[in-house]
This record gives C-alpha cells, structure tokens and sequence, in this order.
C-alpha cells in the first residue's frame, strides 16, 4: 500500500488530528470510533507511525503519548493551506486541545477554532492581529459571543502582558479572553497586573473593560481529559471566584 492508499484507507484515525492537531492516544481512540481495545489500538497506532502518517511521541515525563500528523501526511490532506508542528510547543499544544475540547462540553459553547484553523482568514483579522491559542464560540438567551483562549505556560513580561490585555480590552471582535495557568505565581501575578491596570485605568469606561473582559483561571493539572474546572479558580471583575460560579453548565 502506497503512502496515498494508506492515508485514504487510515482516513477515519487522521481525521480528528486535522481538527486538534495533537492528541493523547486515549483521546484518538474515541474520536475515530475504534471499536476494538486499547492495546490494539496502540497497536495501529504505531502501524500508522511505520508508515509515516503519524507521529506518536511520550510527553515529557508522562506515561501518556500524543498523536499528531507527520509533515508529509499535512502535505497531503491539506495540499493548499498545510499547518505545521513546532517540536518546542507540543505539551502546550496538546494542553490547548484539551482544554477547548472540555470546555465545548459546557451548554453555552458550541464551537471553536484553533489557531492553525483560524491563521490567514480575512473574516478573523482580529483574531489573526492577537494570535490567541483558540477561540471558543458560544451563545446564551440568543447572544452570541467569541471567547479568545490563551494558555499561560510560562510568566511573560510585563509590557507584553499589558499590551496583549489592552488589545483584548478594546477589541470588538472578542467579548472576551480566558487567561489559563498551571502555576498559581504566574497566576497571581496576573491577578496583581489586572488589579494594577485597575487602579491606573484613565476612565470608568476602561477599567469596566478590564474588569468584564479580562478572565484569569488556574487549574494544576491541565493536561488529562476531561479537565472539570468548576471548582477551580476564576478571577474576573476584580474578585476571585470558583469556575462554576461564572459558567455554569
């Protein structure tokens, strides 16, 4: 079998990695609908990876493995508009897909698009000017909303930080941003900068927009799905909240 008949026959496995780009191996099983057991499904698993279609690589120092498609494979599925795997970004790439994928299963959110699905369109020139990780679309009582998602590994600087903040607080295009952090000092350092931004704001109408835009929620372990954030943290309108309190459902 050819490297094209291998894509076309394996096309149910290689399907949801075009849309979340990495995946745990768990995760894939589900979404392809393979009906058979875990064991045989790393097995195949590791059968695509013979054949080049895929990469299946252990993060960091955990047991679990990802899923991704192999450059050549990208080429092939998406000839005019391939995205590609940065090797220095795959835990948080693989952290983002499980966070949009667990917060699609709240009732007001209905879709989504990650960055590589977004990148280049003329509708999301916002979108493409902030370079959030993900944006999440929902509706409540018939209002729609665009939520920007941005995934807080590590501590950025200051003026970065500030600068991103007021874009998002200004910008028409999002109703708001999710801030998400696995580490409480990054976290309540962000709180302090919001709270900061507050204080210094140069009007009502300002500081309003940081306190209803700005979200900031932190959760330890972001990397097993589903993640269930309701009794996290959530900082918005200047107090810290639990998840639940603010979205429910």
């Amino acid at each position: 079998m050819n490297f094209l008949a291998s894509i076309y026959h394996y096309q149910q496995y290689l399907n949801p990695l075009i849309k979340w780009k990495i995946l745990d191996t768990k995760s894939l099983q589900s979404m392809s609908n393979y009906q058979g057991s875990y064991v045989n499904f790393c097995k195949m698993v590791r059968n695509l990876r013979k054949r080049g279609l895929v990469c299946w690589e252990p993060l960091l120092n955990r047991k679990e493995r990802v899923v991704y498609l192999t450059i050549n494979a990208l080429k092939e599925i998406l000839p005019l508009n391939p995205y590609f795997i940065d090797d220095r970004i795959i835990y948080h790439d693989a952290i983002v897909s499980n966070i949009v994928r667990s917060l699609l299963e709240k009732k007001y959110f209905h879709s989504s698009e990650l960055s590589h699905e977004y990148f280049g369109k003329n509708k999301w020139n916002y979108a493409n000017i902030l370079e959030p990780d993900a944006i999440i679309f929902g509706e409540n009582k018939g209002f729609s909303f665009k939520i920007a998602i941005e995934v807080e590994l590590t501590q950025k600087s200051k003026d970065r930080i500030i600068e991103k903040f007021d874009t998002y607080i200004k910008s028409e295009f999002f109703n708001s941003v999710i801030y998400i952090f696995h580490k409480r000092n990054v976290f309540d350092s962000y709180i302090n900068l919001v709270k900061e931004m507050q204080t210094n704001a140069a009007s009502s109408i300002y500081k309003k927009g940081i306190g209803q835009k700005i979200f900031l929620l932190f959760k330890q372990d972001l990397f097993k799905f589903p993640l269930d954030f309701s009794e996290n943290p959530l900082f918005v309108n200047n107090q810290e909240l639990k998840f639940k309190e603010v979205i429910d459902g």
